[in-house]
């Protein structure tokens, strides 16, 4: 599909012989052995190496057979998805692809396992609770049917939005902070923005937050699905997206 052709505004490109990296490096059971998920021509792998908990060297993938790659065994729910739409992202829950196509081109897809599945069902939820709370919070707008197979739900499709870049972003940190006050007022903390990605703009420049995987009602208990800290006790505060704030505002100065 070309460029001209698209409904969306990313960039991502069909597949190339090169690695793209699908996930975070995590621990794994075993001391001194890290995981993360990779995609290599198309398909999703798992690799394992030891010493640092940087990626590894990737440059000559697959013929690294110390990296123990292993293919991930998708369902035919997300392989159909897989096999249509191009990698735009990833973070430490799942990834973002593009189908380049329809009101909302953008899927995010847990990465496999079982915590991720539920953290993504409670973003699913947090997001329904704020659009039945108030229409024009500054989030992302997302398809009223979530994605799911027969271990439930994996994801959710979504509008295409435009990363803010650091420049911008500063300048328009006031923006950034009439954005969240919006979001607290409804009564919703986001929970993670401490990363900056989370934060992005519309097609017509509005300020959006994404990413509620960390997100709860204020005053209330902290979900099962969000690790525990994230915030500073057993009760949903603002103070997280306060604080994230500041620190984000300070490393500009």
């Amino acid at each position: 599909m070309s460029s001209q052709d698209r409904s969306c505004l990313c960039k991502s490109e069909a597949p190339s012989d090169q690695c793209d990296i699908l996930s975070p490096p995590f621990s794994t059971a075993k001391p001194g052995h890290y995981t993360c998920n990779i995609e290599y021509l198309g398909n999703p792998y798992s690799i394992t190496w030891t010493g640092s908990q940087m990626y590894p060297d990737l440059s000559s993938f697959p013929n690294v057979p110390d990296y123990n790659p292993q293919k991930i065994a998708l369902s035919p729910e997300i392989t159909a998805i897989w096999s249509t739409s191009q990698l735009v992202n990833c973070g430490a829950d799942a990834v973002l692809r593009c189908c380049h196509k329809g009101k909302y081109p953008i899927i995010k897809l847990a990465h496999p396992g079982k915590e991720f599945r539920l953290r993504i069902q409670h973003e699913i939820e947090m997001m329904r609770e704020m659009n039945a709370s108030e229409r024009s919070l500054p989030m992302s707008k997302v398809d009223g049917h979530a994605l799911s197979d027969d271990q439930r739900v994996f994801g959710y499709r979504m509008e295409c939005l435009i990363r803010l870049e650091m420049g911008e972003l500063v300048r328009r940190m006031s923006e950034v902070r009439d954005a969240v006050a919006r979001l607290h007022r409804a009564g919703f903390s986001h929970g993670d923005l401490g990363n900056p990605t989370n934060i992005m703009k519309s097609k017509e420049g509005d300020i959006v937050l994404i990413d509620f995987g960390c997100a709860g009602k204020i005053g209330r208990s902290v979900p099962g699905a969000v690790p525990y800290w994230v915030y500073q006790g057993a009760i949903v505060t603002a103070d997280t997206d306060l604080q994230a704030l500041e620190r984000l505002a300070a490393s500009n100065l």
